[in-house]
């Protein structure tokens, strides 16, 4: 967590992890000494010293930032002030000004003058703090400046040349989008960025995409901005590559490769390819998961989650619902959308059920704990981490109950340390994770638990796929996953449209039925619903191959048809239109099969299954 002050007046609190990156070592404060301040910069790892506006000597060694907590009362004396205490700045400083509107006192010197007078002093406004209300100042804001020239993409390689990639990644995270021209200049700065990556990850003794950190997540996320700006920004592609091969999988970094190759051509990524050796051991293993034998009496579940739409974790307990019955299943806090309320504003949100149950606060939980009458605990926000200090309450009324995560979000992290400092524990009996990437160790009591699809939504007598009068289905969004490079030569391929439909849920599912096939690509998690409602829907499930870890995964060739790589979806495609019959026999294999392994209540039983052998239920 960012270590924050308010200092600054009431209303304003300035996180300064936020509001200073990473590369400020020495930050020098124009108003009165603050030991808060001071302490908040000491455990950044950064020096901080105080000078009175007034002071005529300033401190000898240059600084990364000048932080002005009041401003002058006229613009020359703003400017002079400026001027001054800007010799203490380094060539790459950086000027930051605490503003406020509904206090005119703090503000003596006129806000309209600000920029002119900035300007004549040599600099140019960079960005506000906080971001999501910028030049709004009526509840207290930041303003940065920066002088004439500065550029940060130089900046941020001085920084990477000297060996400080994260510092250099945090120089570019700092530029407001607003500033770039073009799309194009912001797809060099992301690529940029990203080689900064490939920096730090070399630095690293054994760099895994499981490790405790945000770093892999956000790895994934700027490729993906590159890419949906610019699909065949080779640079960027190589930078990814490289980056896969960081993490031990090169069959991945191969596949992207030749993806982007297939649609054009380039020497050094072609290079780069040819050096790639991928190892088949990369992709996972086939597995199974053990299935709840129901033998003893059905657990009572308390389910700390949060209310927002959640795929995995609503989905999950609609099929705990169907399996132990409603009365075993209570969550924390209370989601209308589980139980007949709040359609409308969940709109097109498929996980929207009827099941029985009412609220209940932390105290009448905390009674039903210490009476005994939940045999286990299932933490299940990796979205909100709103409630500590209730979460940790809820725990400490049953000290020896079970407690095990269920980690549903879109990236392979480990997020498992971060969980366990916030629940206050020192371990759980178990972590299901949705994003389980193969090769990974999340620990001794890791397991994978990927989405299913909700039962009352599977049609009972789906229509034979000869009948049916759509070749291919697609609806969803291009960006995240390599879905722009995909979709756009999708589109040339089979000379149509594919476009972002905004469909109701009811008309969603008509075209599922109508469509003999269907495309499913990794978007910013590698498990999506779209895997699991096509085969749902008896349509034939034409998908990259997983990376995650999946039991009782479909089959190439016998209940889904899995590629590599764009040329394979092609040929994927080119075979399913010339061998009808074939593609209609694995598409009706594959919803026999998902019938049998992927409901909501198949998931169900499996996750009881898992805790029914590690609880020795």
């Amino acid at each position: 967590m960012a270590a924050e002050q308010t200092d600054g007046g009431p209303g304003l609190i300035i996180a300064w992890d936020d509001l200073l990156p990473a590369y400020v070592r020495r930050v020098l404060h124009v108003g009165e000494f603050s030991q808060v301040l001071s302490d908040a910069h000491a455990a950044r790892g950064q020096e901080a010293d105080f000078v009175e506006m007034g002071e005529k000597a300033l401190p000898g060694r240059p600084f990364d930032a000048v932080f002005f907590w009041r401003l002058p009362e006229t613009s020359g004396a703003l400017k002079d002030t400026i001027e001054r205490f800007s010799t203490a700045l380094n060539n790459t400083g950086r000027l930051l000004f605490l503003l406020y509107a509904p206090e005119p006192e703090k503000n003596v010197f006129p806000l309209d003058q600000l920029f002119p007078t900035l300007e004549a002093a040599g600099f140019l406004p960079y960005g506000w703090h906080p971001k999501d209300r910028p030049g709004d100042v009526s509840g207290g804001c930041v303003l940065t400046a920066v002088r004439h020239g500065y550029n940060p993409l130089l900046h941020a390689q001085s920084l990477a040349a000297a060996g400080a990639p994260l510092q250099a990644i945090a120089v570019i995270d700092g530029i407001d989008t607003s500033l770039f021209p073009d799309t194009d200049t912001l797809a060099l700065a992301f690529t940029q960025k990203h080689e900064h990556y490939l920096q730090w990850l070399t630095q690293c003794p054994e760099p895994r995409p499981g490790a405790d950190d945000r770093v892999f997540q956000s790895i994934q996320k700027n490729f993906y901005t590159i890419i949906y700006v610019d699909p065949c920004r080779h640079p960027a592609w190589r930078a990814h590559a490289a980056i896969w091969r960081c993490f031990g999988n090169e069959d991945y970094a191969a596949r992207m490769l030749r993806s982007v190759l297939h649609v054009r051509e380039d020497p050094a990524t072609r290079t780069l390819l040819e050096t790639l050796r991928p190892d088949p051991a990369a992709r996972p293993a086939p597995e199974s998961a053990p299935v709840w034998s129901g033998a003893r009496r059905a657990p009572r579940i308390l389910v700390i989650t949060h209310d927002y739409s959640d795929y995995g974790m609503d989905c999950l307990y609609d099929g705990l619902c169907s399996v132990i019955g409603p009365e075993n299943v209570v969550e924390y806090p209370w989601k209308a959308t589980l139980h007949g309320q709040g359609r409308e504003a969940a709109k097109n949100y498929p996980c929207v059920f009827d099941h029985a149950g009412a609220a209940r606060d932390v105290p009448e939980l905390e009674s039903e704990l210490r009476a005994g009458r939940f045999d286990l605990i299932l933490y299940a926000d990796v979205v909100q981490w709103a409630r500590p200090a209730e979460v940790r309450r809820l725990i400490a009324a049953a000290p020896d109950l079970p407690v095990v995560v269920y980690d549903t979000w879109d990236s392979a992290h480990n997020q498992l340390p971060a969980i366990l400092e916030y629940l206050g524990c020192d371990a759980v009996r178990a972590y299901f994770k949705r994003e389980m990437l193969a090769g990974v160790d999340y620990g001794p009591y890791a397991c994978p638990l990927p989405f299913a699809y909700p039962d009352r939504l599977v049609p009972e007598s789906p229509s034979r796929a000869a009948t049916r009068s759509k070749d291919l289905f697609w609806a969803g969004k291009w960006v995240f996953g390599l879905r722009p490079l995909y979709l756009r030569r999708l589109q040339e391929v089979l000379n149509r449209a594919l476009e972002e439909a905004p469909y109701t849920q009811e008309a969603y599912r008509r075209e599922l039925l109508r469509s003999r096939a269907g495309v499913s690509l990794f978007g910013f998690g590698f498990d999506t619903v779209r895997y699991w409602e096509l085969p749902a829907h008896g349509c034939l499930l034409i998908a990259e191959r997983p990376l995650i870890r999946i039991p009782h995964n479909f089959e190439d060739g016998v209940t889904a048809l899995f590629f590599d790589d764009l040329p394979e979806l092609e040929d994927r495609l080119e075979w399913a239109h010339r061998n009808p019959e074939e593609a209609d026999a694995i598409a009706r294999a594959g919803r026999d099969h998902f019938l049998q392994y992927h409901t909501a209540s198949a998931r169900a039983r499996q996750f009881l299954g898992r805790l029914e052998q590690m609880l020795s239920w």
